[in-house]
C-alpha cells in the first residue's frame, strides 16, 4: 500500500469519524430525518395519562408501549417527528378514545384526563308508588323528587320508597307554602318559604323558627352551613344567612344586575343570571360583579371551583377559567374556551363529573351522554343510558339517578 493511498484512507476515516460523531450527537439530542420532507428536525414528545391506566396506545396507527404503572401515572413517548397525529386509546370492553394532537419540536404534547368509558355499566332500577316529574338532591346526598302533583318526596333509590315531605310539613303552616328546600343529613330539616316569610322546620323535633319575614325572596339555595337568596323588597339584595349562628352573615345590594332570575353558588364564587340573560361573576358577600356573557341560559361551577361552564340560548357552550389550568386545558385564568358539544342546542340538563374535566349531558331524546371538557378535537362523547326523562348526578355516591318514567328510578354507579 502506497503512502498516498494510506493518507487518503486516513483522511476518509477521519471524515467518517467526524460525520458519524456529529450524527450520533444530533441523534442523541433528538434530531431525526423527517422522511416526508427529508429534512433534519428536532423531535418532540407525547405524554398521556388515562383512566384506566393500561389502554393500547397508537399514534397514526403505530403502536407504542404503555408505560403506566402503580408508580408511574402516565406514558411518555419521545423522539416523535413534529407534525399532526391521531392518538387512539383502546381497551377491550371500553369505548375507544381519540384525539388530534400537534407535536412540535423540543416540546411535549400532553393528553391528560383521557377517560375510557365501559361499553356497559351495571345499573339497577326501583319502582316507586308515587309518580315523579323531576329529581334533585341535598348537598349531603339525599335523593329528592317532585311528584307530578307538585309534592316534595324523599326517595330511596334501592327500596323504591317515596316519603311525602310536603304532607309532613304542611301541618306546621297556615299560610301558603311557596318553596321547600331540604338540607342537612336525612330528611328532617327544611327551609320553608311561605307567604309569611322564610322558616326553618325540623319535622322530627317539631321545631319551627322564622328566619325572616321578607316576602320578596327568590333563588333560595343552601351550601355548607349557609343559605343564600335574593331579596327584592326594595332593590335587589344578595343575602347570606348563617344557619349555624342563626343570623344574617352579609347583605349585598346589587347595583348590577338590578333583577336576577338565577343564582349559582360555590364556596368561593357567585354567579348571577339576570332577567336580560346576562351572566355575572362575583364573590359572595362582595359587591363587585363582572359581566361574563350575554344571552346566558345556564351556568354551573366545577366541583374544584376552577371553571364555570355556561351555555347561551342558542346552545353554544363555553368554559370560563377561574384559575390557571396547566394540567389539561393549558390556558390561563380569565380565558373563555368554546366547547364542541354534539347537538348542544338539544341539551336539557348538565352536571359536572367529580373530576371537573367531564360533563353529564341529558338530551331531549332521553340520551344521557358523558362528554369531555376540552378544546382539542374531537370532543369524545359516550352515550351511557337512553330513554331518561330526568337525571341527577350525586357526587357523594359517584352515581347517576335517572327517571325512566314517572315511577321508575335508574341507579347508575359511575366508578371509572
Amino acid at each position: 500500500m502506497t503512502l498516498r493511498l494510506r493518507r487518503k484512507l486516513f483522511a476518509f476515516f477521519v471524515a467518517l469519524f467526524l460525520v458519524g460523531g456529529v450524527c450520533i450527537t444530533l441523534y442523541s439530542q433528538g434530531y431525526r430525518i423527517d422522511t416526508s420532507s427529508w429534512e433534519i428536525t428536532k423531535t418532540g414528545a407525547v405524554y398521556i395519562e388515562s383512566r384506566p391506566k393500561d389502554p393500547r396506545i397508537t399514534l397514526n396507527a403505530k403502536e407504542y408501549k404503555n408505560k403506566s404503572s402503580l408508580l408511574r401515572s402516565g406514558t411518555l413517548i419521545t423522539n416523535i417527528i413534529p407534525k399532526r397525529y391521531r392518538l387512539v386509546l383502546s381497551k377491550e370492553g371500553y369505548y375507544g378514545y381519540e384525539k388530534n394532537i400537534e407535536v412540535t419540536s423540543a416540546s411535549v404534547a400532553r393528553v391528560l384526563h383521557a377517560t375510557l368509558v365501559p361499553l356497559s355499566l351495571a345499573s339497577s332500577t326501583a319502582t316507586t308508588s308515587e309518580k315523579i316529574s323531576s329529581l334533585t338532591s341535598t348537598q349531603e346526598g339525599t335523593l329528592i323528587g317532585y311528584s307530578t302533583k307538585g309534592s316534595l318526596l324523599a326517595l330511596d333509590s334501592i327500596a323504591g320508597t317515596a316519603t311525602n315531605i310536603s304532607t309532613r310539613i304542611s301541618p306546621f303552616f297556615k299560610s301558603k307554602i311557596k318553596n321547600i328546600v331540604p338540607y342537612g343529613q336525612g330528611n328532617d330539616t327544611f327551609l320553608v318559604y311561605t307567604t309569611s316569610g322564610l322558616y326553618r322546620v325540623n319535622t322530627k323535633s317539631k321545631e319551627i323558627t322564622q328566619i325572616t319575614t321578607d316576602k320578596s325572596i327568590s333563588s333560595i339555595q343552601i351550601r355548607r352551613n349557609n343559605a343564600y337568596w335574593i331579596s327584592h323588597a326594595t332593590s335587589s339584595v344578595f343575602v347570606i344567612y348563617d344557619l349555624t349562628l342563626n343570623n344574617i352573615a352579609s347583605r349585598t345590594i346589587l347595583q348590577e344586575p338590578s333583577s336576577v332570575r338565577n343564582v349559582i353558588i360555590s364556596d368561593n364564587w357567585m354567579g348571577l343570571i339576570d332577567t336580560q340573560d346576562d351572566l355575572w361573576l362575583g364573590t359572595p358577600g362582595k359587591s363587585g360583579l363582572v359581566k361574563l356573557a350575554h344571552d346566558a341560559a345556564f351556568a354551573s361551577f366545577s366541583p374544584d371551583e376552577t371553571k364555570l361552564f355556561f351555555q347561551d340560548n342558542d346552545g353554544k357552550a363555553f368554559v370560563y377559567l377561574l384559575s390557571d389550568d396547566k394540567a389539561g386545558l393549558e390556558a390561563t385564568k380569565g380565558t373563555t374556551i368554546p366547547l364542541s358539544l354534539i347537538n348542544a342546542g338539544r341539551i336539557e340538563k348538565r352536571w359536572w363529573y367529580k373530576d371537573s374535566y367531564h360533563l353529564f349531558l341529558l338530551y331531549q331524546d332521553g340520551s344521557l351522554v358523558f362528554a369531555e371538557i376540552t378544546d382539542q378535537e374531537p370532543n369524545n362523547h359516550y352515550t351511557i343510558a337512553r330513554n331518561i326523562n330526568d337525571v341527577i348526578y350525586e357526587e357523594h355516591a359517584n352515581a347517576l339517578y335517572g327517571l325512566v318514567n314517572e315511577n321508575v328510578i335508574l341507579t347508575l354507579p359511575f366508578s371509572l
